[in-house]
């Protein structure tokens, strides 16, 4: 399941949202690796400050795939990750397992809140990266209203 294009009539409605279960979201751990990453490529500094995650569960998009997709909104950076259906398995995770975690997360194709969205349909004309800020609305409101939020402190 990727983001709507501008094709797409059936939006998704508030009923389509929930809470994931925990082992659909990043551990601590791999959420630290996953910051670590993005400093090292973008030479910033955001693994140094507190940082906060979300995490909405979406219901699948057809009825032959059972497995519900989740996003994940990192609110400081400023980025929209489609996580699909991966099961992260916090229990007992090894810290190389983690570590790998957060490196695959970090290499994701994220939506970039900055320069991904437009206001209209006839902007994404085409286009297989770009979202409608309908959409991007929509999906912070049902993750502030349902999504499993992670703080991220950085580590001293």
């Amino acid at each position: 399941m990727s983001a709507p294009s501008a094709k797409d009539s059936d939006q998704p409605t508030a009923a389509e949202y929930s809470r994931p279960a925990q082992e659909r979201v990043a551990s601590l751990t791999a959420l630290r690796q996953y910051l670590k990453l993005k400093d090292e490529t973008r030479k910033t500094q955001k693994a140094r400050q507190n940082n906060t995650f979300c995490f909405v569960q979406q219901r699948p998009d057809h009825p032959s795939n059972p497995d519900p997709n989740v996003w994940m909104v990192w609110l400081n950076g400023g980025e929209i990750v489609n996580m699909g259906w991966y099961v992260y398995s916090s229990h007992n995770l090894t810290k190389e397992d983690a570590k790998a975690n957060g490196e695959s997360l970090a290499r994701m194709k994220a939506i970039h809140l900055a320069t991904d969205v437009r206001e209209t349909p006839e902007e994404i004309f085409g286009s297989s990266f770009l979202v409608e800020r309908a959409w991007v609305d929509r999906l912070l409101t049902q993750c502030k209203a349902k999504g499993r939020k992670v703080n991220v402190r950085p580590l001293r």
